[in-house]
């Protein structure tokens, strides 16, 4: 069975398991990330 925490403390000795486990999860981050500057545009860019 693999473990999710690191056997030293440092923070060079990262276990991949915890990263590989969250993948779905990390996606909808990013893309959530990258949908919020859209929202800050104007209304109506290109009107007189």
């Amino acid at each position: 069975m693999t473990h999710a925490l690191t056997a030293y403390l440092g923070a060079r000795y990262f276990n991949t398991a915890s990263f590989t486990d969250d993948a779905f999860e990390a996606d909808a981050l990013v893309l959530t990330a990258v949908a919020l500057p859209v929202a800050s545009w104007s209304e109506d860019l290109l009107a007189k």
